[in-house]
């Protein structure tokens, strides 16, 4: 099993779900586009799937980033700072 410190809930987990959300942007725009280039066509079916899954990642994530948020700073009262620092 592996165990979640407060300590160990850092800003990555946000830049995550930033990347998983810039992959959605990217492949939705791909679809728009694949009236201008064949091979995205071709593609279309692949990147409607990824594009689904990755949007549906980043849903998932943001409630659950703002839940181990609360647990991390309400119920185990770590506290907040600025990067390294702790205030």
């Amino acid at each position: 099993m592996v165990r979640l410190s407060p300590e160990t809930l850092t800003p990555p987990y946000w830049i995550n779900m930033g990347a998983v959300a810039i992959t959605t942007l990217a492949g939705a725009t791909l679809m728009l586009n694949t009236s201008q280039w064949t091979f995205l066509g071709e593609i279309l079916p692949f990147l409607k799937g990824f594009t689904l899954f990755f949007w549906a990642t980043g849903t998932w994530w943001i409630p659950l980033l703002f839940i181990l948020g609360a647990w991390r700073h309400l119920y185990k009262r770590f506290p907040l700072g600025y990067g390294d620092s702790r205030i």
